[in-house]
């Protein structure tokens, strides 16, 4: 149960449910397209947000899967217009060609004595002129854009982008501070969701000197950009758990998931990012992360990802990477090209773990 002080008797998950009208129109997107990306994170303010992107080779038919979404998607626009702070609605209909841009916010954050930082989306139209507005200190904000891809020449166009976009944000109070998540305690939940057959486990021990500078962007498997002309050191241990099967490993990916919901209420001050789409959209893909900054200008992070390693054409095998790693503020945290099969990786020394007969 989650301390009174904070959300009462009320969940973390029903505290950043949407506003009925909202919620229902998510969960018509879910079930005609698939899940769209969601994230929840807690750095101060307790925010959750979904994107969902899409792309179209032709104008979609007026009984599409598309023209459905845009018809549920206008409609609770209209519908929610009356109790927006602001609201703008856009719709361009010319030579056969649909060019939309709804954008609502709703709900103003009383409870945040510091305004939070200003929204700004844009959205560009027919590459002639862009449409702009601000967001700030609301609580919740949506925005639905499509619109032709044009060629150079201004003729036909080479195909739609849709986008849309959904945030919420619940002030968390200027006496509630983010704190590192809890190790030992997350650690010892993990130990029990990957301690079943079929699961294969190793670890990767990782240092990096500041002296030491990457040859090329292709050395490694990163998150981020790595800056090879800047000074920086890390230094952290990779476990990587390989499955036997994607049955097994969708599997557990839903119940880590689900456990580490149960274990944010149960810890919600923890300063984290958690991602939790049912299908992940590529890879590698970031489950969770939790950091915090050290003395001398290190940072301390903690992070899980999803990984799909193909072997060839027809054959892959899904990984979970639980990677805790101390580094220079300004580093970017990676694994190394060949992680899979690393035993250690010291500034570009490779030891592996032997091949079994």
């Amino acid at each position: 149960m989650l301390s009174s002080s904070i959300w009462g008797q009320e969940s973390l998950q029903k505290k950043l449910q949407s506003s009925p009208k909202i919620d229902s129109l998510l969960s018509y997107v879910r079930l005609l397209d698939s899940e769209p990306r969601e994230v929840y994170e807690f750095n101060g303010d307790y925010k959750r947000t979904l994107d969902w992107n899409f792309w179209e080779s032709i104008q979609p038919q007026r009984n599409s899967t598309t023209h459905l979404l845009i018809d549920s998607i206008r409609q609770t626009f209209m519908e929610l217009a009356d109790q927006a702070l602001e609201n703008y609605m856009e719709e361009r209909h010319h030579d056969g060609m649909d060019s939309l841009v709804y954008i609502i916010t709703l709900g103003k954050n009383e409870n945040r004595k510091k305004n939070m930082d200003t929204q700004l989306h844009e959205m560009v139209h027919h590459g002639l002129r862009s449409t702009a507005i601000s967001t700030p200190n609301t609580s919740e904000s949506m925005i639905f854009s499509y619109r032709p891809i044009i060629d150079e020449q201004g003729a036909e166009p080479e195909g739609y982008n849709g986008m849309f976009f959904y945030n919420n944000v619940k002030a968390g109070g200027d006496s509630i501070k983010p704190v590192f998540i809890d190790l030992k305690a997350y650690e010892k939940m993990l130990k029990k969701i990957f301690n079943r057959k079929g699961i294969h486990q190793q670890h990767c021990h990782i240092r990096k000197d500041s002296t030491y500078v990457f040859d090329h962007i292709h050395e490694h498997w990163s998150i981020g950009e790595i800056h090879s002309d800047h000074e920086w050191a890390s230094e952290g241990k990779a476990t990587i758990y390989t499955f036997s099967s994607d049955t097994l490993a969708m599997e557990v990916y839903r119940i880590l998931k689900q456990h580490t919901w149960q274990f944010i209420e149960e810890h919600p001050t923890t300063r984290c990012t958690f991602q939790t789409d049912s299908v992940p959209r590529s890879f590698p893909f970031t489950i969770f992360k939790s950091e915090t900054k050290l003395k001398d200008n290190l940072s301390h992070k903690f992070i899980i990802y999803l990984s799909m390693d193909w072997k060839n054409l027809n054959t892959h095998a899904y990984h979970i990477v639980v990677f805790d790693v101390r580094m220079s503020e300004w580093g970017t945290e990676f694994l190394p090209r060949d992680w899979q099969s690393l035993k250690s990786w010291k500034n570009g020394k490779r030891t592996y773990y032997k091949k079994k007969q």
